[in-house]
This record gives structure tokens, C-alpha cells and sequence, in this order.
């Protein structure tokens, strides 16, 4: 559940008097930590406000940490955050189903906490904190964050509340997720189209851009997860690196835009009558869970391909020149490999293609 405070929206007059920790008490006050933080520069947390007089409003989520934490503080239910704790049973259960990366994470986590307490009875906890994160590259913030996360437990229960939340909090095996009505409605009114698509494609057309994840707290979630403080600014900065690194290919990758292209469109009969198959092709589809099991397991499920594949590449013809191409896929389609015989007379043939669904990168 995601709390929201009783007010949204704030304009400074309202902030100066509201007693919030870290906002200033007057007016004038508050506009200068606006215009020093760049406030405005968020179209998303600061709106010219609607009727009589004008001016300006800003949304909670550009206040001072400290001040926001007091507006959920308000709004959070009886018991705070212990309430939302798991029971040890329950939390050991969660964390025994957990991947074993995700296990590996939090035993690091507590080797981090295990080392600030053993320097806190000669430096005292800041000192110790301080330390220890400059010992393992660590923020000074996040260790703080996880010794909130066992305030209160025994040390020996400690490890299902370092994994991190959205692994603990995952639902049981075999319980179903709420499906959001309007999505649902989306997907099934694509679904009944007259042309009978299938349910992937369907799927696919929905999509959330970059600039809807930001406004649903992409960032905000990144500045928790690695202790920095968030502002509009930074957020601001943040997109344009991300844009920046995209290059040409950000309308397509972060917004979701069809990338234009400068060929034509070849109707399936003309493909398929050009299609020729002489080549070798050989497929291979490993579990979805091949990464999470035992080296011994991957070799057996590797072997028979792979031998399979030494006799096809020791009956190849040698005497021409081959093109190796490779194409990972990311998410729903094959990473296709494809070996290419240039011929005399430079006849480009496909010698041996290589289908491969759920085989990872490495």
C-alpha cells in the first residue's frame, strides 16, 4: 500500500506555517529554499494554482526529507512501521524461497551491520558507520537503512529483514496478484479484434514510457535505494544522462516511439518464396530457472547440445570465408546465431543457424 498525506499540495504561505521539520517558518523563507532547490523545474511537483490570486503550489514530495516522513507519519496506520513487519515464521519462510542471490545480498548486508557493531562500543555508532562505509564502499545513509530495517530483532533473525523488500514481501508461490480493471480492459478489448492477435502481441502494446515511470517515482525509488537526496534538479539531470546515453535510439528504447525506417514493407508471400533452408538449423530452449540451479545441472542440460553442435561445426567445409552474425534477444524473442559461407563469386550461404530461447548471455 502506498500512503499519500491528507494535503498534496502546498503553497508557501501554508508550508511556512505548517511546523513541518527542516521548512522554513516564513514565506520569504520558503521561496528561497524553492528557488535555491529549483522547484519549478519540476512540471510534475509544482503548478501555477487556479483561481483567486494566483501563484504558485508545490507538491509534499519536494519537501525536505524529514518533513515528508512526518505528513506519512500522519496518514500511517496504528502501529508504524513495526506494524508492517512480518512475523519471524513467516519472514524465515519468505526468505528461504528467496534466490540465492538475493540471500547472498543480505549476508552481506549483516557482515556490513556485524562490523559497525563491533567498533560501536569504542567509536560510537556514527563514528563506527562512517568507518565501515568507507571500508566497503558503502553510503553512510544506506547503513543506516539497514540497521533501521532489524531495529528491534534478534541478531539471529536478522537476515529476511535485510533481503530486500519487494523479494520479502513477494506473495507465497501459488497466490494470485491483483490485475488493475483498466488494464485488464485494455488488453481484452486488443485481445477481440476482429484479425485474432495473439494475447503477446496484445501485451506488448501496452507500454509505460520514461517520463510516466519518473512521475511514478522511478528516481525516488533510485535516491532510497542508494541513500542520495532527491530534488528536482537531480531528477532532471538524471533523465537527460539517461536520454544523453540513448542517443538516436531514445525515442524508441525510453519513450516508446517506432523507430522510422528508411526500407519498405515486404509482404509474407514474397519472403517466403525466397526462403531456402539447406543450412543446418538447431534449436535450443533451457528452463526459465536454469540460472538458479546447480553448475552440475547446467552442464547436463548444456551437454547434449553442445555435442550435438561439435559434430555439425567438424563436418563444415573449410575452404570458403564464413561471416559469424548474433543477435541476443532481451525478452520474448530467440538469440539467433548465424554461421555465413561466402562462396565463390561471393554467394553468401547460411552453413548453420542456431535458435536459442532462455539461454543467458554468458
Amino acid at each position: 500500500m502506498t500512503l499519500t498525506p491528507k494535503q498534496e499540495w502546498w503553497t508557501t504561505t501554508e508550508l511556512a506555517a505548517s511546523g513541518l521539520p527542516d521548512v522554513p517558518d516564513t514565506r520569504q523563507g520558503v521561496d528561497a529554499m524553492a528557488e535555491r532547490q529549483h522547484w519549478r523545474a519540476h512540471p510534475h511537483y509544482a503548478r501555477r494554482r487556479s483561481g483567486r490570486g494566483g501563484g504558485w503550489e508545490y507538491c509534499w514530495r519536494l519537501l525536505p526529507a524529514r518533513a515528508q516522513r512526518r505528513l506519512l507519519a500522519e496518514v500511517a496506520p496504528a502501529g508504524g512501521a513495526g506494524a508492517e513487519r512480518p512475523e519471524r515464521d513467516t519472514a524465515w519462510a519468505w526468505f528461504e524461497r528467496l534466490p540465492e542471490a538475493v540471500q547472498g545480498k543480505a549476508r552481506a548486508k549483516l557482515l556490513v551491520i556485524q562490523a559497525v557493531e563491533a567498533l560501536e562500543p569504542v567509536l560510537g555508532r556514527d563514528q563506527a558507520i562512517r568507518q565501515v562505509a568507507a571500508a566497503e564502499g558503502k553510503g553512510v545513509r544506506t547503513i543506516w537503512g539497514w540497521l533501521s530495517l532489524v531495529e528491534g530483532v534478534r541478531p539471529d533473525d536478522r537476515l529476511p529483514y535485510l533481503a530486500d523488500r519487494h523479494r520479502v514481501e513477494t506473495a507465497p508461490r501459488g497466490a494470485r496478484s491483483e490485475v488493475a480493471p483498466d488494464f485488464f480492459e485494455l488488453i481484452k478489448s486488443d485481445f477481440l479484434r476482429s484479425s485474432g492477435p495473439s494475447f503477446s502481441s496484445c501485451y506488448r502494446h501496452l507500454h509505460i514510457d520514461f517520463d510516466e515511470a519518473l512521475r511514478d517515482g522511478l528516481y525516488q525509488r533510485i535516491c532510497l535505494r542508494t541513500g542520495d537526496a532527491w530534488t528536482p534538479a537531480a531528477e532532471a539531470g538524471w533523465r537527460q544522462e539517461i536520454i544523453d546515453f540513448y542517443g538516436e535510439g531514445a525515442d524508441e528504447e525510453l519513450f516508446c516511439i517506432p523507430a522510422l525506417g528508411s526500407g519498405a514493407w515486404l509482404p509474407a508471400p514474397l519472403i517466403e518464396a525466397r526462403m531456402t533452408a539447406p543450412g543446418r538449423v538447431m534449436r535450443l530452449e533451457l528452463p526459465a530457472d536454469y540460472l538458479h540451479r546447480p553448475a552440475l545441472d547446467q552442464e547436463a542440460l548444456m551437454a547434449p547440445f553442445l555435442e550435438e553442435l561439435g559434430e555439425v561445426l567438424a563436418g563444415i567445409d573449410l575452404g570458403p570465408l564464413y561471416a559469424f552474425g548474433f543477435d541476443f534477444g532481451r525478452v520474448a524473442d530467440l538469440s539467433t546465431v548465424s554461421l555465413l559461407a561466402i562462396e565463390a563469386g561471393l554467394k553468401r550461404r547460411e552453413a548453420l543457424a542456431l535458435e536459442m530461447r532462455n539461454v543467458p548471455g554468458d
